[in-house]
């Protein structure tokens, strides 16, 4: 099967139309061309007498091919595979690429995965390189490493240079991920002289070993205490144990998040829903739009957001403040990623823009790149309508868990017998649908008025399907509402305490678990990181509207392979997990899949709760691509060399072509091979159905499930075999 290869190792160019916008997505350095030219880099995965195929595409050589090396021209019959090139190439009349340039590289820096290790020698996704004495090999952290450390599937930097005898000799490697690495995120539950526990886990701290605060800053091990929310990398030694090689704290003591009105302004002070919050000189202050201004630009009745952290004191020393627009024009939606091109995120079908100053946040609340992003993760996500009707998103926060459920928060559009439109978004209203007024007291559907600002809880039934609205509440028009994100101080009968306030609890009061699942109040406990929505009564006092976990001293996150599998358990670098029938497992696409899919010796990312005993396994993410958009060809543990789906020919095609494969593994199994666009969209299902060990041949006509003319550009076909993906390869369909 053809060996993994990654988008830093290969890039395609190409200009033609709209393909070349959304190819700038997926980490390919795109120049432009004429309409008709192509740009390849990367390996030479085979050579003949007069072509070469990069990137699976072939391209011909004649008289007039200027061939270059690192120091001048050469013969193309210096060329050979495995050597790492760029070439330029116009396409002919006859539907071929001729090469007009090709440059040999003298020196390689990419990144890849570990798929052969020799005495002396490894091979990074096809580009082999001889190792020696002066081959420099760091760890993740920078610690010095020897290349017996080195494993197949390590992911790493290459950096190699062009021999004399036409091979490649590597000058560092520094390795990213390992299957002897590991992964956590959690809460420092006890402290030795040299070692730390998180979540059961002892984790023992070297003189190699660096430690950061929650924005860089250097730590010691003597800034470290119990209760600490921390991220730990560590090696697995020989004895068993662990090494943390990097130790970063997430939190600086309590924080707080709030969102709500400017009650009363002082000279360095602001009051935001009876909350008291102090500002000082490294306070960051943002606009509407994200450009900076100043304390003085605030005003009394103003919507803000701001980031706060408690002090010794117990009083608030605000860290962030952002003014927020508090006009019907605004939206929140809290759903999977759709897509990702350009600039632009689809969410539920709405398409928001983005630029430098959207705020992008990770799961903790630490800022990320707009690269970060992946189609399928989950985000919440916060945007302003424009006057063209175009949605900007403001701020974008990914969440960790699962969750089948669509949240939105903005005004009714239309409204009929049975359905409202919110946002532009179409939702089903049933005998089941609970309709709240901004009091959080039911109210009949008929009393909702067009117009009014509401939080819609909704649920597709069927994939793909119509959204079904499980709860629609009317937001307070007056603004008496407050958003809290903060840690449960303690708990009462009717009530919850987190920082420093009361807010009561009554039946209409919907309270979520990390997943989005509605749970009890007795679920909640002292220590959970909780996202509170609340109703400021008359009497100044709170009333919780909505409450979910966020986090817990309970949950951990752990990162590292499976090391034995079975019905109820999993093990992953030591620990062990139990699963059970509530345990969400999803693919590197961020879909659900069953336990049974996994594989003993992949690495997965596990989400998990308990201390005590054996914990359990909340979500489970098998690592990898982050998306389908990516044109690399995937393969399924536990299947190389049963399938083979072989390259596509002619490549590139117009206006049909060939698609091989050959099963060698004995019996009958269900198989589907389909095509997809770069947005990770199905357009044409090639083959579903039943088949024996052989050889085949499928054919695409270029066109869709319609039956319409599929678009130029690039494609992805892959492979699935008894419900598990095996193979993905491109192919380019020019016309």
């Amino acid at each position: 099967m053809m060996q993994q290869q990654s988008s830093n190792l290969h890039s395609v160019r190409l200009n033609r139309g709209i393909m070349f916008i959304l190819l700038a997505l997926f980490s390919f350095n795109i120049v432009q061309l004429r309409a008709d030219d192509l740009e390849l880099e990367g390996v030479i995965e085979a050579i003949g007498p007069d072509s070469l195929s990069v990137s699976s595409i072939t391209v011909f050589v004649d008289s007039d091919t200027e061939v270059r090396g690192p120091n001048g021209p050469i013969g193309f019959s210096t060329l050979r595979a495995g050597h790492y090139v760029e070439v330029r190439a116009d396409l002919q009349n006859n539907g071929v690429y001729l090469a007009n340039r090709i440059e040999l590289f003298g020196d390689v820096d990419f990144e890849g995965n570990i798929q052969a290790l020799g005495s002396d020698s490894l091979s990074v996704n096809g580009l082999a390189a001889q190792v020696d004495a002066n081959t420099e090999i760091r760890g993740p952290s920078g610690s010095i490493l020897a290349f017996s450390d080195l494993q197949i599937g390590d992911r790493v930097e290459l950096q190699a240079d062009l021999q004399p005898n036409g091979g490649y000799l590597a000058t560092r490697i520094e390795v990213e991920t390992s299957g002897n690495r590991l992964e956590i995120e959690g809460f420092v539950d006890a402290k030795g002289a040299a070692s730390i526990e998180v979540n059961s886990i002892t984790l023992f701290v070297g003189s190699g070993t660096e430690i950061r605060g929650p924005h860089g800053s250097p730590l010691t091990f003597g800034d470290i205490q119990v209760g600490d929310q921390v991220e730990v990398r560590a090696f697995l030694r020989p004895d068993s144990s662990y090494l943390a090689t990097r130790i970063k704290v997430e939190s600086e003591g309590r924080q707080i998040e709030i969102s709500g009105f400017i009650d009363a302004l002082g000279t360095d002070s602001l009051t935001v829903g009876g909350f008291i919050l102090t500002i000082n000189s490294a306070t960051e202050l943002r606009g509407r739009n994200g450009e900076p201004i100043t304390f003085s630009n605030l005003q009394l009745g103003d919507l803000v957001e701001v980031k706060a952290l408690q002090r010794p004191d117990s009083s608030y020393l605000a860290t962030r403040i952002r003014l927020r627009n508090n006009s019907s024009s605004e939206v929140e939606l809290t759903a999977p990623i759709d897509s990702l091109f350009g600039d632009t995120v689809a969410v539920a079908g709405l398409h928001f823009g983005t630029d430098a100053a959207t705020e992008i946040l990770d799961d903790q609340g630490l800022p990320i790149a707009f690269g970060d992003l992946l189609v399928g993760m989950i985000v919440e996500i916060r945007g302003l309508r424009q006057p063209d009707s175009s949605l900007y998103a403001t701020r974008i926060k990914v969440e960790d868990y699962f969750q089948d459920e669509v949240e939105v928060t903005g005004t009714i559009d239309s409204l009929g017998t049975d359905f409202l439109v919110v946002a532009s978004l179409h939702f089903n209203v049933d005998a089941g649908t609970m309709v709240l007024d901004h009091q959080n007291l039911p109210i009949a559907f008929s009393d909702l008025t067009l117009g009014a600002l509401v939080e819609v809880r909704a649920i597709r039934q069927v994939a793909g399907g119509p959204l079904r609205a499980e709860r629609i509440k009317i937001e307070d028009p007056a603004g008496n509402e407050i958003e809290l994100y903060a840690v449960i101080d303690s708990l009462g009968i009717t009530s919850l305490y987190a920082a420093g306030s009361a807010f009561g609890v009554d039946a209409n009061t919907l309270i979520l678990n990390h997943a989005n699942n509605p749970i009890t109040f007795s679920d909640l406990a002292a220590g959970m990181l909780v996202e509170i929505k609340a109703l400021i009564e008359p009497d100044s006092s709170f009333r919780a509207v909505r409450i979910k976990i966020e986090n817990s001293p309970n949950f951990s996150v752990i990162s590292g392979q499976i090391i034995s599998l079975s019905p109820g358990q999993i093990v992953v670098s030591q620990p062990a997990y139990q699963l059970t029938v509530a345990t969400v497992v999803l693919n590197r696409h961020f879909e659900v899949i069953s336990a049974s899919d996994l594989a003993v010796g992949e690495t997965i990312t596990l989400w998990a709760s308990g201390t005590a005993g054996q914990p359990a396994a909340l979500q489970i993410r098998q690592q990898g691509a982050g998306n389908l958009t990516s044109i690399a060809p995937v393969t399924s543990a536990g299947l190389p060399g049963d399938y083979e789906l072989a390259q596509n020919y002619p490549n590139p095609f117009n206006p049909a072509t060939t698609i091989p494969l050959t099963i060698r593994s004995a019996g009958v199994h269900r198989v589907e091979i389909r095509v997809y666009n770069l947005l990770g969209q199905s357009v044409r299902t090639i083959f579903s159905g039943f088949l024996d060990s052989g050889s085949y041949r499928f054919q695409w006509d270029g066109h869709n499930n319609d039956n319409h003319p599929a678009a130029s550009g690039m494609y992805i076909y892959r492979l699935t075999v008894d419900g598990k993906p095996v193979s993905a390869r491109r192919m380019l369909l020019l016309k």
